[in-house]
């Protein structure tokens, strides 16, 4: 749910208004309340996960064919997966974490190491391994952003 405040609000107001649901009284169930709280926060952070067919298994596909479409590998065939965390907020954002996992019957393919740029990359790393590889960021100022690379061969 995307909640959006008047201009002049300010980081850090919190809203909080109780939700009450009254059932009809054919229902049998009575009434439920629930507290939704909102937080205005500045900083906005959007994840974009492409992907590109390395055949070879180099670990360096080109660029360019980094593509949010749908990719068609066969086995011993590799994928790798490029994901980007932009802040598109007027704040900087601490403590971010991008976080993916190798796909069902795939194995990490270290060709060329996972990487993280402005981050230090976590979770798994050596090649065969199965699991999550992450790229932790202190602070991503406004307007910055951290990428997170890493490959997997198809079983």
């Amino acid at each position: 749910v995307k909640v959006f405040a008047s201009t002049g609000a300010s980081a850090g107001m919190v809203d909080t208004r109780l939700l009450t649901v009254t059932p009809a009284a054919a229902c049998g169930v009575s009434a439920i309340s629930v507290t939704d709280t909102s937080t205005i926060v500045t900083g906005n952070i959007r994840l974009l996960k492409t992907q590109a067919l390395d055949a070879s298994c180099s670990g360096n596909p080109a660029s360019a064919s980094f593509a949010i479409t749908q990719l068609s590998a066969k086995p011993a065939q590799c994928v790798c997966y490029r994901v980007r965390a932009n802040n598109e907020g007027s704040a900087a954002v601490t403590s971010v974490l991008i976080s993916d996992s190798t796909p069902s019957y795939t194995k990490l393919s270290a060709s060329v190491a996972p990487t993280c740029t402005n981050g230090t990359v976590g979770g798994i790393s050596s090649n065969g391994s199965v699991g999550a590889v992450t790229c932790s960021t202190p602070t991503l100022e406004a307007g910055a952003s951290a990428t997170m690379q890493f490959c997997v061969k198809i079983d």
